[in-house]
């Protein structure tokens, strides 16, 4: 039956990130303005709004290193010439910070805040002192740590970042918020000076950023991926900040002109809230409910499709059956035959040979070779189908024990050539040994087989682990493959060789590839033509 896991899909890394850079390149342009503003006098540069508390030229040069010091994180690539400098810009934003929150709460004049347009610095519209706030001090603070967090690869320190950021954003959006209604202390704190309302948009500005560049990390991947979720509160967060917001804005706006009572704007701002949510919750319902009936739909076509794949596995498992079955009778009958025909052809070899002459003679040795490879031919075949039936009977398998023990029986019947053995460590398994057996049975005779041609024929045999595996290999210096033929070698009579120059029925490796899935392993081959063939098999820990 084929599950399907659900997709976790985030929308692009890229394009998250450039829109990262740009906004943090807004809250550094915001920056560069106000310091113009400074020298040149340009009031509407330095406060937005006449009357209101201008941006301190300390508070719109540490906006110009964060916005600087996020571009910097952004970069795909980071030299360490990089990372020193946005380290170095992130540890002088908290230092700023943490100078001027000192320096407010100690009451000291001519702290750092103070140093730059030190005489412009006496606010004329507003008739205050400017200097940093205190809460715009430790927003920073949280900034620079922040960004140093950032680029952690733990999970927890990811969290950390992204919460030290979302009090720095709720900060700026309380001030914000403050100013839309003008309560003071939403951005000011006791009698020191408050928070600019540029400087709370900048603010705003850097935690959006932040937040886009790390998308995929802590709880802000909750958010971006495309579970249903997540994307309706990707389109109700933004409705519950800004529609009650402006809705208050207007109800205020109305009773300070005495359009209607206090009462009825209480009202009214209630119901419409009622009204506006009451339509959000109905379109997420609509969503929702077309999700779901697409879903369900998916889930009958997906049950569907596995009832016909189950019945087409099922009648594969037959008919598979069926083929092993005929192939094991059809190569189990003709035994009986070949041996007639194999016997009475020595028969009349042996006793008519001066009657049959030179060539009748020649003609009975092939037919004797051929029934000899015949009989090889068929009792592969039967292997090949008895593997298939026969259960697996595991146990603990010594592999070197095997090895050795078949290369004793197979180099016994090579006494004339001499072959380099090199075995290297061979990792014990679990399995079927006698099966086990067989596979290293069909490998080494197959490589000394190909390597016999060479004139210092060489055998390596060894094993390695990797994280789900052990690998076992058998390598040798013969006359190799081409390897755009590889995927035909453990198919059933497949051979990449002339029976001329060596001989087999091409069901050796065959045996081996069903052996070794069985076990639940894989199998594969290199070679480089007239240099050597590497032979591996692959079994679970």
């Amino acid at each position: 039956m084929i599950l399907l896991e659900p997709e976790i899909t985030i929308p692009s890394q890229n394009r998250l990130k450039k829109n990262s850079t740009y906004t943090a390149a807004c809250a550094s342009s915001i920056g560069v303005l106000v310091l113009l503003g400074w020298e040149f006098d340009i009031e509407f540069l330095k406060r937005i709004v006449p009357g209101f508390v201008a941006m301190n030229p300390l508070t719109a040069i540490s906006f110009m290193l964060t916005g600087t010091v996020i571009i910097l994180l952004n970069k795909e690539k980071s030299s360490s010439e990089i990372t020193l400098v946005w380290k170095f810009f992130a540890l002088l934003t908290t230092l700023i910070g943490v100078l001027c929150l000192l320096s407010n709460l100690m009451g000291m004049n001519g702290g750092i805040d103070q140093w730059f347009f030190t005489e412009k610095l006496n606010d004329k519209l507003s008739h205050i002192h400017n200097r940093m706030a205190p809460n715009t001090a430790f927003n920073f603070i949280l900034s620079g740590i922040s960004i140093f967090f950032f680029k952690y690869e733990t999970k927890r320190k990811h969290i950390i970042s992204q919460y030290l950021i979302l009090v720095v954003a709720l900060i700026s959006l309380l001030s914000i918020i403050g100013y839309i209604y003008g309560v003071r202390s939403f951005y000011g704190v006791l009698t020191y000076i408050p928070m600019a309302i540029n400087t709370s948009f900048c603010f705003l500005l850097i935690s959006t950023s932040i937040f886009l560049s790390s998308s995929d990390k802590g709880f802000i991947a909750e958010f971006t991926n495309n579970y249903l979720g997540s994307v309706m509160a990707r389109k109700l967060i933004p409705s519950i900040v800004i529609i009650p917001t402006l809705l208050g804005f207007m109800i205020l706006y109305g009773e300070k002109y005495r359009l209607y009572t206090s009462h009825f704007g209480m009202a009214l701002f209630t119901a419409s809230n009622i009204l506006i949510f009451a339509y959000l919750i109905k379109r997420t319902q609509t969503t929702i409910n077309k999700a779901d009936i697409a879903r369900t739909g998916a889930e009958k076509k997906m049950i569907a499709l596995n009832l016909k794949l189950e019945e087409r596995t099922v009648a594969l498992e037959v008919l598979n059956k069926e083929l092993e079955s005929f192939s094991y009778s059809v190569s189990h009958d003709l035994k009986a035959p070949l041996r007639y025909i194999k016997g009475y052809t020595k028969i009349l070899q042996e006793d008519y040979a001066p009657l049959l002459g030179e060539n009748g003679n020649k003609t009975m040795s092939v037919i004797i070779r051929n029934t000899h490879k015949m009989e090889s031919l068929i009792n592969d075949l039967l292997e090949f189908s008895r593997i298939r039936r026969t259960e697996l009977q595991r146990s603990a398998c010594d592999m070197d024990r095997l090895v050795r023990t078949v290369l004793q029986e197979q180099l016994m019947t090579l006494k004339d050539k001499e072959y380099e053995i090199k075995i290297d460590t061979l990792y014990p398994c679990s399995g079927d040994p006698a099966m086990i057996e067989q596979v290293w049975v069909n490998l080494i005779s197959n490589a000394l087989k190909y390597a016999s041609k060479n004139d210092k024929p060489v055998i390596e045999i060894g094993s390695y682990l990797n994280k789900e595996e052990k690998i076992y290999f058998v390598k040798d210096n013969g006359v190799g493959f081409d390897m755009e033929y590889a995927n035909k070698l453990f198919a059933v009579f497949q051979r990449l060789h002339s029976e001329k120059d060596f001989e087999g029925t091409g069901i050796g490796l065959a045996i081996v590839h069903r052996i070794i899935t069985r076990h639940g392993g894989r199998v594969w081959a290199e070679a480089i033509k007239n240099e050597g063939a590497q032979f591996y098999f692959s079994l679970p820990l």
